[in-house]
């Protein structure tokens, strides 16, 4: 069997794609082809992908997308929009689609069996709609005809290409957003779940296990990114906070950097603290690492810069 796995990405994101590329196919067990799609004004991030994967021996089918619309872009990059364009690009009956932020755990296989039976989209319950925060969003999106649809999260999704629910599928989202301007909140995102309605099929979620920024204590990472833990196929780091920033939880940064690591044609450098808010942040990050002495020694920091903020304030 072979995969079609499949990225979309900006010149920005190209660099942590390959990230995850690689993480598939360190544990891959059966062949797979990466389908890479970008704008089509986007040469470069083409190119880097296409190297770096040639680097690997990997062959890459890319296609260059013009959506012939604008989407809003929101909380996210335009790029991530590209996805709608799959089912007119890509000549597959089936693919596993898949964001750059995220790290293979097993072989990408396991989800790509999944039988979707007569939907078009498998995908996982997305964070913001498990039970303990559903009551703050649902309110928030475009809302649902059935009460119990699930809303997933689209940073791994099973798909039938051949689903006639496919057609126009562009100019359905392009609708859906006009329709609910104030309803939008995560993209590309909200208009799958509600283009798809009654034609997703949900799935385990270790097909696309979600942390929200790092949040997670040293033991809970410990368990779960054991070797031989087998209830987690896919992290999906999800949040502003990535693997790839100072901010983030080192250790989840430090296993993410294990497959950056062997990058052969690119370097990825972790991005600096730039921000209180960051600082802030990762200030619970060590705590959760249990690296207590470094996580109060900053913190003590962060009052000394809010008593001086305040001091000149008064001023």
């Amino acid at each position: 069997m072979t995969i079609p796995v499949v990225y979309v990405f900006d010149k920005n994101y190209a660099a942590y794609s390959c990230v995850s590329a690689i993480s598939a196919l360190q544990h891959a067990t059966e062949d797979i082809v990466f389908h890479a799609i970008t704008d089509h004004t986007d040469d470069q991030a083409e190119k880097i992908f296409l190297d770096e994967l040639d680097a690997h021996g990997q062959p890459v089918k890319t296609y260059k997308a013009n959506l012939g619309a604008e989407f809003v872009a929101g909380r996210i990059s335009s790029s991530a929009y590209l996805k709608l364009s799959i089912p007119n690009l890509i000549e597959e009956k089936k693919i596993l689609y898949v964001d750059g932020d995220t790290i293979f755990k097993d072989c990408p296989s396991k989800a790509f069996g999944i039988d979707l039976e007569d939907n078009v989209l498998g995908g996982v319950c997305d964070y913001s709609h498990f039970p303990q925060h559903r009551k703050k969003w649902e309110s928030k999106i475009i809302p649902f005809e059935n009460a119990n649809e699930v809303y997933i999260n689209t940073g791994l999704l099973l798909w039938n290409l051949k689903a006639p629910e496919n057609i126009k599928l562009i100019e359905k989202c392009k609708e859906l957003e006009e329709s609910y301007p104030d309803k939008i909140r995560f993209n590309d995102q909200d208009l799958l779940n509600k283009v798809f309605e009654g034609k997703k099929k949900i799935i385990n979620y270790q097909f696309n296990h979600q942390i929200w920024n790092g949040i997670i204590s040293k033991s809970d990472w410990g368990r779960i990114s054991a070797p031989g833990y087998k209830n987690v196929n896919l992290f999906h780091f999800i949040g502003k906070y990535k693997p790839w920033k100072k901010c983030c939880n080192p250790l989840i940064t430090d296993y993410w950097k294990t497959f950056a690591s062997q990058l052969k044609t690119i370097k990825v450098d972790i991005q600096p603290i730039e921000n209180f808010q960051q600082r802030r942040h990762f200030a619970r990050m060590l705590h959760l690492s249990e690296r207590y002495q470094e996580a109060s020694e900053l913190r003590e920091e962060l009052m000394r810069t809010m008593d001086e903020h305040l001091r000149k304030m008064k001023k």
